[in-house]
């Protein structure tokens, strides 16, 4: 009996062994998450922090070579039917039914090959064709917009800004007209939402308890962070515009941001303006984007920006494109708002792809 006592006691004590062992592994586990967690939190902050800065470091002109479609002509592989089948035996060929018989498939054979070497052809003949014309399209669309063609300097300066790569949480929405008698570029973008700044400081685990806890981002860092990125997100487009442009067709840009919410007292949705900036090439030039603050630049600028952008405070934008369907007698610059301008006393600059630029009122 004592040496069952014993054994068992032993038993006990593995098995305590080997139960702390298992919360030390799953603490461990949860701390890691947490750390990695915390870790993502820092990584998107900074992300939205240097929203600018990334841009600055960046050769935005696209070469229309790099642009050329290059696709591989496959070669020909005719695998079994290159090979001849098997001839029968010699003897074979002076019984005239065997022979025709070896005859017939040999020729059925080769009938295929020649039909697949037909399709391979046809196929490989399509696949240049269309490689041909697409780097055909590259150069007419290099020949246009080095003639400032409107449609093609829309077209290169749309591909600029598609290229560029904010975030997954970013809309990439844009739309722009060229202004080719005073070489504006009018641009109106969507902007990300305010949920784009993390709600949570920091998460911390606590192993009493087996819980993960967090901190809340205080709600003016939240306000802060998300105006410094919607401050930035008008510049660095702004900027990419102007350091793509070797030509030299943009002498002035004029950017407005939208972000898409819900008006929570309605259930509409809404699409306010937060910010808007008419930049000349001469006076954007003189910044120094790199140490300066991205408000305090758009504030220089003389930029129309939001007093409060996390809470949807709107400003009315310097242009807004308008389709040319729109009657003729009124556009509405901002359903929600029921903004409406009369073409007789506002500004109307012809633009091109089926927008106009509205000069707003004030």
């Amino acid at each position: 009996m004592a040496r069952l006592g014993q054994v068992e006691r032993e038993a006990a004590r593995a098995e305590g062994v080997e139960e702390r062992e298992r919360r030390k592994i799953h603490a461990n586990s949860r701390a890691t998450q947490v750390q990695e967690l915390n870790e993502n939190l820092e990584l998107c902050v900074s992300s939205l922090q240097q929203l600018l800065e990334a841009t600055l470091r960046i050769d935005h002109a696209i070469d229309f070579e790099s642009m050329k479609q290059i696709r591989a002509v496959r070669t020909f592989e005719a695998g079994d039917l290159a090979v001849p089948g098997p001839p029968p035996d010699p003897s074979a060929f002076t019984v005239p039914a065997l022979r025709a018989a070896y005859t017939a498939r040999e020729e059925e054979r080769m009938g295929r090959l020649r039909r697949a070497v037909e399709v391979h052809e046809r196929r490989n003949a399509k696949l240049i064709a269309e490689m041909e014309a697409q780097r055909k399209a590259v150069d007419s669309l290099r020949a246009a917009f080095e003639a400032r063609d409107p449609r093609a300097v829309v077209r290169y300066f749309s591909l600029v800004l598609d290229r560029s790569c904010q975030g997954a949480d970013f809309p990439n929405a844009t739309r722009m007209a060229y202004l080719p008698e005073s070489k504006e570029v009018v641009v109106e973008s969507l902007l990300p939402p305010v949920a784009v700044v993390p709600t949570v400081t920091t998460f911390t685990y606590v192993r009493a308890s087996d819980t993960t806890t967090s901190t809340p981002r205080p709600a003016t860092q939240r306000k802060s962070l998300y105006a410094g990125a919607v401050a930035q997100i008008a510049l660095r487009t702004i900027y990419q515009l102007f350091d793509a442009d070797g030509p030299g067709h943009l002498e002035t840009v004029v950017f407005s941001g939208y972000v898409d919410t819900v008006d929570p007292a309605t259930g509409l949705a809404l699409r306010p303006c937060l910010i808007s900036v008419r930049a000349a090439r001469a006076a954007f030039g003189a910044l120094d984007l790199a140490h300066g603050d991205a408000v305090g630049c758009l504030h220089h600028l003389g930029a129309r920006v939001s007093k409060s952008p996390a809470e949807l405070s709107p400003v009315r934008p310097l242009l807004r494109l308008v389709s040319k369907k729109a009657p003729a007698e009124e556009i509405v610059l901002d359903q929600a708002q029921e903004q409406v301008i009369d073409l007789e006393r506002g500004t109307v600059t012809p633009g091109v792809t089926g927008w106009v630029a509205v000069e707003a009122r004030r």
